[in-house]
């Protein structure tokens, strides 16, 4: 039984049949998405078996306008909305408006299925009402600190990345990574290329290990890349190429493999950029080389 459970049981309840039309959503809940197929997938069961756990709610009734909000089980009562039921099984509780938005934050907590941004959302809105006090969310949640500051500091992250967590296109190890971006620009432009490359954590650290404060590669590369001449450039590649084609993986250890895959990808950026800038140069006016014979 979850802490939110336990603290519903200390209420006077009272179990009955709710039209579903008469139940309002709680305004506090973490989850902000409800996958079409797993509501679906529920419904169907719940056309089989019924509806095998009632949801929690709150009488908000207003003389005659009857009205209940959901304090739990917003996934069930959404199902029996999809599959034309009229009515469902739900446990009424005496509480306050403080005392319902309290139960359901932890309640919901508890749940396994939320996104990580959800779980941020629900934290930052627990730690509110805990007036930041960061102890007093991991009593009510049972929670670590750990999980509770790092979920917390998924929400220094740009909107758009957010919503791409939330869409499942970067996961939670990729945006801790991406957390360690301090540029808002390039914490975006990275997150984009991990989802379209399907780069994991690691891969992703390894390309990203050279960005500053300002998101640019830092300075020492810079001054190595202006003194680079044609020459130096030509013979290092050709180099490069002779390597690649003598190395032999299978006689590598696996962190090597993973060092050596780390950079070529980093590498293969770079490459990338290169050649833009070399099919943009060919295209403009004629003008100063920028390298050395």
């Amino acid at each position: 039984m979850t802490q939110a459970a336990v603290a519903v049981v200390q209420h006077q309840l009272e179990l009955r049949e709710i039209p579903v039309d008469k139940i309002q959503p709680n305004p506090h809940q973490p989850r902000q998405r409800f996958s079409e197929e797993s509501l679906a997938e529920l419904g169907a069961s719940i056309q089989e078996k019924g509806v095998l756990q009632p949801v929690t709610v709150r009488d908000i009734s207003d003389g005659d306008a009857v009205a209940y909000e959901l304090v739990a089980g917003e996934r069930r009562w959404r199902a029996c909305e999809l599959i034309g039921r009229l009515t469902i099984p739900g446990l009424v509780v005496e509480v306050d408006d403080d005392e319902s938005v309290d139960l359901a934050l932890v309640e919901n907590m508890q749940r396994e299925d939320l996104t990580p941004m959800e779980e941020a959302r629900g934290l930052a809105s627990l730690l509110d009402r805990c007036e930041g006090n960061k102890s007093e969310v991991e009593r009510r949640t049972k929670k670590s600190m750990t999980f509770i500051t790092d979920r917390l500091s998924l929400l220094a992250l740009p909107e758009e990345v957010q919503r791409m967590l939330d869409r499942s296109e970067v996961n939670l190890s990729q945006a801790k990574v991406l957390i360690e971006i301090p540029d808002a620009a390039a914490q975006v432009k990275w997150a984009k290329q991990a989802a379209k490359r399907s780069l994991d954590a690691n891969r992703l650290k390894g390309m990203t290990q050279n960005l500053t404060g300002n998101g640019k590669e830092s300075s020492s590369r810079d001054k190595r890349e202006r003194n680079v001449t044609f020459k130096g450039l030509t013979s290092s590649m050709i180099s490069l190429y002779e390597d690649t084609q003598a190395l032999k993986p299978e006689k590598l250890s696996p962190d090597q493999r993973q060092t050596v895959s780390q950079q070529a990808d980093v590498l293969v950026t770079a490459l990338q950029e290169m050649q833009k800038q070399l099919k943009t140069s060919a295209s403009a006016p004629e003008a100063e080389e920028a390298v050395t014979a």
